[in-house]
């Protein structure tokens, strides 16, 4: 993070980029670089259209790579003698694309951004920036002991090399503490690697599970693997937690992700969804409110309406369900579960069941409550 801040301060407090003029002076700028990639932009004229994106590109730069601009010619040690930019990453062949049509500067920011990443990228504290700020927003997650997955390492990289630029290959160890935040999330134990996601990331995050054995995949596998989903032909992948006869004896119902779709959409009933985490301290304040509320609409005999909860820490909510913080409650309209409401009033009793009266579609009984007082006010007359 500190050699992050170092560079954004440098590349904003001076020059981004700088001239070099001879192979001497290039090779003492990437000996300088100490691994970092090299962005160097062999250019006629250095003050057109081309060189103007370029210098705006090296300014907005977020990988930490080193900027350099030559003429033709002045710098001849394996690099292209007309115009053209070309990225150097220590140990790899040279990068390069072409300046007509002028690129753009986020063009060339996404393209230093993609191919300063080797072909399986290590997960870890440092690598994660460069992962999620790629503007490659599908991922193929491989779970591994890279000590003991050397071979699955190699065909990782023969399939990442054709799909580079739209699919970012990772490689996650297993072994390491830091890592098990991401094993929970996804909910792999050391146990089960070699384990094989493909994640896509919208404004949810959808996982394809490699159901194959894992262990001996090849590199043709993983290409399957992949056309099917580009072919759509691949299923979402669902975490859950068991389900339960428990599940379904209390006023609140308890959901799972396998069985969202029968509890929630597949019926005419309308259905009220709290995805909650059980660390949450605005859930636990909530918990015994929506448990009374509950209690007190089964009493009204509210049989065409279900009250529920999901632990959305271990299951895995809808694909049109977005849960940014916790608690997220969705209403499900018994005539149209593909159009839920979310709720965002106050989270009290008296708000959600004003809601609720308000968007359903099967009517609500009289509160029993209510029920009884005007029988009272009857007898009183």
């Amino acid at each position: 993070m500190t050699k992050d801040i170092v560079s954004w301060v440098e590349k904003h407090t001076g020059p981004a980029y700088k001239p070099v003029n001879s192979n001497e002076e290039l090779a003492a700028e990437i000996a300088s670089a100490k691994g970092k990639p090299v962005v160097i932009a062999i250019l006629t004229d250095q003050a057109g259209p081309v060189a103007q994106q370029f210098f705006s590109a090296a300014q907005d730069d977020t990988t930490g790579a080193v900027y350099l601009i030559a003429s033709p010619g002045s710098v001849t040690d394996g690099l292209p003698a007309s115009d053209s930019l070309v990225l150097k990453v220590s140990g790899r062949a040279d990068e390069s694309i072409p300046v007509d049509p002028i690129p753009q500067a986020k063009s060339i920011n996404d393209w230093v951004s993609v191919y300063s990443l080797p072909l399986v990228v290590p997960f870890s504290q440092e690598t994660q920036s460069s992962i999620f700020g790629s503007p490659v927003k599908t991922q193929l997650l491989a779970f591994i002991d890279p000590k003991k997955h050397i071979e699955i390492l190699s065909r990782l990289e023969a399939a990442a090399g054709s799909r580079r630029g739209f699919i970012t290959f990772v490689s996650m160890d297993i072994t390491t503490e830091e890592n098990k935040g991401v094993l929970d999330y996804f909910g792999v134990t050391a146990e089960e690697a070699p384990t094989i996601y493909l994640v896509v990331l919208k404004d949810q995050m959808l996982k394809y599970k490699y159901t194959g054995v894992a262990g001996d995949i090849t590199t043709s596998d993983l290409n399957n693997f992949l056309a099917q989903h580009d072919a759509g032909s691949l299923k979402v992948h669902i975490k859950s937690e068991p389900d339960s006869p428990e599940h379904l004896s209390q006023a609140v119902k308890v959901v799972t992700g396998n069985s969202f779709q029968s509890l929630v959409i597949d019926n005419t009933k309308d259905v009220l969804v709290e995805f909650y985490a059980p660390w949450c301290g605005h859930c636990k304040k909530l918990e015994p409110v929506y448990l009374k509320m509950a209690q007190e609409l089964e009493a009204d005999g509210a049989a065409n309406l279900v009250i529920a909860k999901m632990d959305a820490t271990i299951n895995d909510p809808p694909e049109n369900i977005n849960v940014r913080g916790y608690p997220t409650i969705y209403f499900f309209p018994g005539n149209n579960k593909q159009a839920p409401i979310i709720f965002e009033g106050d989270r009290s009793a008296k708000a959600i069941k004003k809601f609720l009266r308000k968007n359903a579609h099967n009517p609500l009984p009289e509160s029993k409550k209510k029920s009884e007082a005007k029988e009272a006010k009857k007898s009183d007359l």
